[in-house]
C-alpha cells in the first residue's frame, strides 16, 4: 500500500475526463460489434464471417474493462467524498495497488485506475458496481458540484451501509388500490412514459416500505415525475436478471439497500425521512403507484442533476440524469 496527495480539483477534473472518453469509447465499441455482427455467413465469405465473430467477442470482452473502469471512476468521487469530509483543499489517500484491470495485456503498471474500487450505476446493467452502478453516488458533476438535488443524489456509493441487517417490523404494508395517474408527465424523447400493468407482487412490511419511500425521498427533487423515476429505477432492477442475481434478491427492499448502491441510504440521509418525520408526498406517491404496477422508464441506473457527461435524460430540469 502507497499514499498519494490528492488534489480535489484534479480528481474532479480526472472523474469528468475518464467518464467521458469511456462513455465514447462503449459506444464505438458497439458500433463495431453491430457492423461485424451484420456479416452474413454466407459460404462466399469462408473465414471471414468466423473472424468477425470473434473479434465481436473480444470486443464485448473489452467492453466489460470498460465497465470496471467505471467502478474505478466512483472510487475517484469517494475520495472527493472524503476530502469533502474534511473541509481541507488536500488529504493524504491510501491507494491499494490492483494489477486485475490492464486492457494492453500488460501487468498493469501503467494503469493504475482500477485501484480504486466501484461506484452505478453502476454503474452498467451488464456489469453491476461492485464497491459503482449509477445508481448510487456522491455524485461530482461537471461543474464541480457534488451533484446532487439534495447534495446526495444518485445511485452508487463505496461506504459501508448503515443498516445491514432486515428491518425488524413484520407488518404488512398494503398499498391504495387505486392510482391517479394523472400528474405524471411523458417525455419519450428522453426515455419516460408512465406504463402500467407491470409486476406489483413485492411483498413488503410496513418498516421497508417506510425505508424505500424514504431513500426515494432523499434521492428525488420532490417533483412527481423525477420521484416516480427514482422508484422505477428501483423496481426496475427487481425484474433484472443481472441485478437480481447480483444482489441475489428481487426485493425492492434488498435493491434499494445493497450495500454501495444508494449513497443516501449509505451515508444515512434517507433517516431525515423516517418515522416519526414523513416522507416527500411526491415519493410516496411515486412508491404506491409503483406498487400499483406504474412506471415511467425503463432505466436501471441515474447521477444527479450535476453530472452533465453521464446523461442528458431527465424528465425533471432540477432532477436526476438516468441510464
Amino acid at each position: 500500500m502507497s499514499e498519494i496527495k490528492v488534489n480535489k480539483s484534479t480528481f474532479e477534473s480526472n472523474v469528468t475526463s475518464l467518464d467521458s472518453t469511456v462513455t465514447t469509447l462503449k459506444s464505438k465499441i458497439s458500433d463495431l460489434v453491430g457492423v461485424l455482427n451484420s456479416i452474413p455467413s454466407h459460404s462466399e465469405f469462408g473465414s471471414l464471417t468466423t473472424k468477425a465473430g470473434n473479434i465481436a467477442t473480444s470486443l464485448e470482452n473489452l467492453s466489460t474493462d470498460f465497465d470496471n473502469v467505471y467502478k474505478s471512476i466512483d472510487n475517484y468521487i469517494e475520495t472527493l467524498k472524503k476530502i469533502d469530509a474534511e473541509e481541507i483543499g488536500e488529504a493524504e489517500v491510501p491507494v491499494v495497488e490492483d494489477k486485475s484491470l490492464t486492457l494492453d495485456g500488460s501487468s498493469g503498471d501503467d494503469l493504475n485506475i482500477d485501484t480504486y474500487n466501484n461506484n452505478e450505476t453502476s454503474q452498467t446493467p451488464n456489469n453491476p458496481p461492485v464497491s459503482n452502478g449509477n445508481p448510487v453516488t456522491y455524485s461530482v458533476g461537471d461543474d464541480g458540484s457534488n451533484g446532487g438535488n439534495n447534495g446526495n443524489n444518485g445511485n452508487n456509493s463505496t461506504s459501508s451501509p448503515n443498516d445491514s441487517t432486515d428491518p425488524t417490523s413484520t407488518a404488512s404494508y398494503v398499498p391504495p388500490t387505486s392510482v391517479d395517474p394523472s400528474g405524471y408527465s411523458n417525455n419519450e424523447a428522453m426515455g419516460f412514459k408512465v406504463t402500467t400493468g407491470h409486476r406489483t407482487d413485492y411483498p413488503l412490511t410496513e418498516e421497508e416500505y417506510n425505508v424505500i419511500a424514504a431513500i426515494i425521498s432523499a434521492e428525488c427533487d420532490g417533483t412527481p415525475d423525477d420521484a416516480l423515476a427514482v422508484a422505477s429505477v428501483i423496481f426496475n432492477r427487481c425484474d433484472d436478471p443481472t441485478w437480481v442475481s447480483y444482489v441475489k434478491s428481487d426485493s425492492p427492499y434488498k435493491q434499494a439497500t445493497f450495500p454501495n448502491q444508494f449513497v443516501v441510504y449509505q451515508g444515512g440521509q434517507y433517516k431525515s425521512y423516517m418515522p416519526p418525520n414523513s416522507p416527500k408526498p411526491a415519493a410516496k406517491a411515486a412508491l404506491d403507484a409503483v406498487l400499483n404496477g406504474y412506471r415511467n422508464c425503463s432505466y436501471l441506473s441515474f447521477r444527479s442533476n450535476g453530472s452533465k457527461s453521464y446523461s442528458n435524460n431527465m424528465i425533471s430540469p432540477t432532477g436526476n440524469r438516468y441510464k
